[in-house]
This record gives C-alpha cells, structure tokens and sequence, in this order.
C-alpha cells in the first residue's frame, strides 16, 4: 500500500511538471507571433513604447504582417507622452536591424495632434530596432520584426 502511495506521488509530480512546461510554451509562442512591443489603446493593437509611442499598419491586405518585408505601408503613429510639447515638432524615425547593423532612415515630418503619418518598407527580414526622435532629441525606442 505504502509503494502505491509513493508511485501516486510520483505520478502527480510528474503530471503537475508537464502542465507547467506547457504553459511556458504556449507563452513564448504567443510572443513569438507579437514581436517587440505590442500594447492596446481604445482597442487598437499598437507597437512601439506603451505609453510613449504607438503606430498601427493603415493598408494591405487583411490578416497581413504589420511589417511585411519589401512592401511599402502607410503607418498611423501616435505620440502618447505629452502630446501638448511635441505638437508642430518634426519627428525622425530611423532603423537599424539587429542582426547587419544596416541603418534606414525610415520618415521624417511634422506633427500635429500628437499625431503623424508615414510610408515606408523594410527591405530585409528580421529585428529592426526603431528610434524615433523629436527635434533631435530621443522620444521613443523599440523593436519589431519584418518578415
């Protein structure tokens, strides 16, 4: 009876390691599919920096990759933090993927109601970290992935 006890015990360890092993993969998987930084405001998915910077993919197809690697998008972007200083600004927004260390000037104009458009492509698959200044001075920074 005591060996059936412990062989239980052992059992349920083992089923309780297992279910926590899973849950840590589905974990990093969901990341995976959302590279970089990914936040919800007024039920828009977003990336950039929670709280600072966001942008969201305007056109292409349904279902489409935010950044789909040699083809062009409109972006909407928002600056979050405080919106009243950078109103009229000129903003910049530079990449430099992570892997080549190749840099892109990515967009350059003004923005009005803490707000501003852009245009552009990323022409090489992978991390791209994404620097966005206002005046020359650094507001937002973070990654994304083109694929």
């Amino acid at each position: 009876m005591r060996k059936i006890k412990q062989i239980s015990f052992l059992l349920l360890a083992f089923v309780c390691m297992l279910a926590g092993c899973t849950e840590t993969n589905t974990t990093s998987t969901a990341k995976e599919r959302k590279p970089g930084t990914v936040f919800e405001v007024d039920g828009q998915t977003l990336y950039g920096e929670e709280g600072k910077f966001g942008m969201i993919k305007l056109n292409g197809e349904s279902g489409e990759l935010a950044f789909a690697v040699g083809q062009g998008r409109h972006y909407q972007l928002y600056f979050l933090a405080e919106a009243e200083k950078v109103n009229g600004k000129l903003y910049n927004m530079m990449a430099l993927h992570q892997e080549t260390g190749k840099k892109v000037k990515l967009y350059e104009a003004g923005i009005e109601n803490a707000q501003s458009g852009a245009k552009f492509a990323l022409d090489q698959s992978g991390k791209w970290k994404i620097n966005v200044t206002v005046n020359k001075e650094p507001y937002a920074s973070f990654l994304i992935t083109a694929e």
